[in-house]
């Protein structure tokens, strides 16, 4: 279990520490397939974040997707590599992946407000925070120990009941 725990810790730091990449290094991901010692970009970025040159790649390719900003026109009509970034739907993704870890981590409790606000957190409002664990089917509640006072605690509620999709607002009758 405390491997387990420690394994699923680790994979959370690299996870954020890919979302906290700075905006300028988000347009120029490229994969880190050479070592991490070397003196090249995708080496550089890699190393700079402790995130080793595998893991690198698995992240990179899971929550990147060639955008056609800044790229060559025959890569933007796909015809070449082209450039990969973390677009928004992908951030997305890391979010929701991160805080299902995160959940697996903690036995299926967590306080929301410490992945509130700037870096080291994900960069969310509580608001926002509360909205992607309640989509992975958690239940809010305020906490009720002194030391954490105001706190919000989110807590994995089994069987899995995911809120249900809005379609919208209902349309007038005639």
């Amino acid at each position: 279990e405390r491997k387990r725990r420690q394994r699923g810790l680790l994979f959370l730091s690299h996870m954020a520490a890919f979302l906290a990449l700075r905006r300028d290094d988000r347009d120029a991901i490229v994969p880190a397939e050479a070592p991490a010692e070397s003196d090249n970009a995708r080496g550089a970025v890699a190393h700079c974040k402790w995130i080793p040159a595998a893991v690198w790649g698995q992240l990179y390719a899971t929550f990147t997707e060639k955008t056609s900003r800044g790229a060559p026109a025959a890569a933007a009509a796909g015809d070449g590599e082209g450039k990969r970034a973390i677009t928004s739907p992908m951030a997305t993704k890391l979010y929701y992946h991160i805080l299902a870890l995160a959940l697996l981590v903690t036995g299926g409790k967590l306080v929301v407000n410490q992945f509130e606000g700037p870096f080291p957190a994900l960069g969310l409002s509580l608001k926002k925070v509360q909205f992607h664990l309640r989509q992975l089917g958690c239940a809010m509640a305020k906490s009720k120990a002194d030391a954490d006072k105001g706190a919000t605690i989110a807590t994995l509620k089994l069987p899995l009941a995911f809120p249900k999709e809005s379609r919208g607002a209902p349309t007038a009758r005639r």
